[in-house]
């Protein structure tokens, strides 16, 4: 026999969205815009790689050695205040910066030359598929050994995952960052370098 159809009901969650599994089954597979993103042995699945305000539809499958069953569709957008930086299952939330609003600066840079030949008046643009893009932000942090956990966090030289409140989300690698000691604590500037990520699993 087929396993037993699961349920699946969702809700906002303080980094992302709660999913909750119900069924007879012990392991499920959940499916976010019809892309298997995690395998689960327990009912409750937290999922914070979300944007922030875009709208997600997900199922939930049992497999056993006889089929597989689907549950109904669910949908769920994500709703968090300020920008998070995962870095593997640690979540550090980025909530201020000093007498002003956050820093971002994104810059997005398409790879290609100009090149120049004779008989043309202007150059000719051979571009190629591939696109550099890195953020730099900057917040306030009041205690030296939440700087630290950023240091070390770029130590690890592990891909992270930038998002904020506006939906931007990015993968990507920290390639910088500086601090300044301040009476009040301390400025930081992290500059993130995007690079290609896929978020499916088996």
């Amino acid at each position: 026999t087929k396993p037993d159809k699961p349920t699946l009901s969702i809700q906002r969650s303080q980094y992302g969205l709660e999913l909750t599994i119900g069924g007879s089954q012990e392991t499920s597979y959940i499916y976010r815009d019809s892309i298997c993103i995690a395998e689960v042995a327990d009912e409750k699945y937290f999922d914070n790689t979300v944007a922030n305000g875009k709208e997600y539809r997900y199922f939930a499958r049992a497999l056993s050695e006889n089929g597989f069953a689907d549950s109904d569709i669910v949908v769920g957008t994500p709703s968090y205040r300020y920008g998070l930086l995962n870095a593997g299952d640690e979540i550090i939330e980025l909530r201020h910066n000093i007498n002003s609003v956050p820093g971002k600066n994104l810059n997005n840079s398409q790879s290609g030359t100009l090149n120049q030949y004779d008989g043309r008046k202007y150059s000719v643009p051979e571009m190629s598929g591939n696109v550099e893009q890195n953020i730099t932000l900057g917040y306030f942090f009041r205690r030296y050994s939440d700087v630290e956990k950023l240091i070390e966090i770029a130590d690890r030289k592990e891909v992270v995952l930038y998002r904020d409140k506006r939906g931007r989300k990015m993968y990507g690698k920290i390639t910088g960052l500086s601090v300044q000691d301040i009476y009040q604590g301390h400025i930081v500037s992290i500059t993130i370098s995007a690079t290609d990520y896929d978020e499916a699993v088996g």
